[in-house]
């Protein structure tokens, strides 16, 4: 289980569009659907669209939001 510990930014900003479009052609976005509810909480287990099992961990300073970005590797 992938554990995430903050939030590196927005996916819709513009510095991290060009690797979001390269990894959505490789088929390697993953996406994590929660409802208004589960945006306030800091800590929580949840499924991707994918199927994995993740957990999100932030610190007290960093809210979930819609389009938060938790990750961006290739």
């Amino acid at each position: 289980m992938e554990i995430y510990t903050s939030i590196i930014g927005k996916a819709d900003a513009p510095e991290h569009h060009d690797a979001l479009h390269h990894l959505a052609h490789l088929h390697a976005v993953d996406v994590v659907r929660l409802s208004r509810g589960d945006l306030a909480r800091r800590r929580l287990r949840t499924w991707t669209e994918a199927g994995q099992e993740v957990a999100i961990a932030l610190p007290r300073d960093q809210r979930l939001f819609e389009g938060a970005l938790l990750a961006l590797e290739n």
